[in-house]
């Protein structure tokens, strides 16, 4: 695959799965290592990712299950947010730590839990947030 089809293809990727975060993320990826941050959005995204004999999903929680592993909290938050971009649900992601408990441990599987409801709690703050005043709520004073 040429370098400019594989940088399309990481963009490509990397929108679907962490969707209207992807360019903060970038942006984040150049200030820290721009060499980096494009190894990562050609190779990660643009190759593996892109890879046709799984799913996003599948990736997806191999993902959140391999960070949740490795503790890596920012990079778990990214990909939780990821999962839920491609489909898998809060309930699957919770039942994912379940299962995982009896292979890593409950403190590991806590912590990837943690990450998640912080997750959610900030969807559900903004989700919120977004909500037209349709006049019909009562607000008390």
């Amino acid at each position: 695959m040429v370098k400019h089809e594989r940088l399309r293809r990481g963009e490509e990727m990397g929108r679907k799965i962490v969707g209207n975060k992807w360019d903060r993320l970038v942006e984040v990826l150049q200030e820290t290592h721009p060499d980096m941050a494009k190894y990562i959005v050609e190779w990660a995204y643009g190759e593996v990712f892109a890879r046709p004999d799984l799913g996003l999903r599948e990736r997806e929680i191999a993902s959140v299950v391999s960070l949740t592993i490795l503790r890596l909290g920012p990079q778990l938050k990214t990909h939780i947010y990821g999962a839920l971009n491609v489909g898998i649900t809060e309930r699957e992601l919770m039942e994912l730590f379940v299962h995982i408990a009896m292979f890593v441990g409950f403190p590991t599987a806590l912590f990837g839990t943690r990450i998640a409801k912080d997750v959610f709690e900030e969807l559900a703050r903004k989700k919120k947030a977004s909500r037209p005043d349709d006049g019909k709520e009562i607000k008390l004073p």
